[in-house]
């Protein structure tokens, strides 16, 4: 059997086994599974889950997420016969962007019969501003002194978040950076090389890191890092 179709087997069988939100399971999870719905990147929301003991072991579970994108947010205790527990699942949507689908979190269990619980778990990542290009292609570069027009980095807010810049830098450090507000809520960055400014010759590469703080419509606050990659070649032409 091919991997995906042995994995959807094993989730099944779970499932089954322990008959998640079911009230003849076992033991049961409730609910038995969660859509964290659309959520801004950088943002780190929780959801509580109830995990329920119905059968006549005492039984010790082991959480284990298939993506670093969700973890448990407190170790689960044993529960003897009878017992409940909450615990919280977090959702880290600081490395992901777009739909987040076919992830889950196992409950692995020492039940005889019931070696381990399924909770399907989904969300969708946005971003609370769009800042083009993503990347620079300078082209050959002239270094006796460089003469270089100023590119422009354009950062503008989604909805109604204001985004503003605390501060922009790059790896080299090779670009001298001037920030220009916008009426959108946004700002423009130019981005020049200094005309003094000398490099060996040969293939040009760089990142630009723009630490950026958004307000959203409620008035909360939160910052992010946008990166833009750079390369060009530098002459002495």
């Amino acid at each position: 059997m091919p991997g995906p179709l042995r994995t959807l087997a094993l989730l099944a069988a779970l499932a089954l086994a322990a008959g998640c939100g079911g009230n003849d399971a076992l033991l049961e999870v409730s609910p038995g599974k969660h859509d964290f719905g659309r959520v801004m990147q950088g943002q780190l929301p929780e959801y509580t889950f109830t995990l329920t003991n119905r059968s006549d072991h005492t039984v010790g579970f082991k959480a284990m997420p298939n993506c670093s994108c969700f973890a448990v947010a407190h170790g689960l205790k044993p529960l003897d016969p009878g017992e409940s527990q909450d615990f919280q699942v977090l959702f880290d949507t600081t490395q992901l962007m777009g739909p987040v689908k076919g992830k889950w979190v196992t409950l692995h269990t020492d039940h005889p019969d019931v070696p381990g619980m399924v909770i399907p778990l989904e969300g969708e990542i946005y971003r609370a501003y769009s800042a083009t290009p993503e990347t620079f292609h300078l082209g050959r570069i002239d270094g006796r002194p460089a003469n270089y027009e100023p590119r422009v980095i354009r950062v503008r807010p989604e909805s109604d978040y204001v985004v503003r810049l605390e501060r922009a830098v790059s790896t080299p450090n090779v670009f001298t950076f001037e920030p220009v507000p916008h009426d959108s809520g946004g700002f423009d960055v130019k981005v020049s090389i200094p005309r003094d400014l000398r490099r060996p010759v040969g293939i040009f590469q760089a990142r630009i890191r723009l630490e950026l703080a958004l307000t959203a419509p409620g008035g909360k606050g939160m910052r992010q890092n946008h990166t833009v990659d750079v390369d060009g070649f530098w002459s002495l032409e």
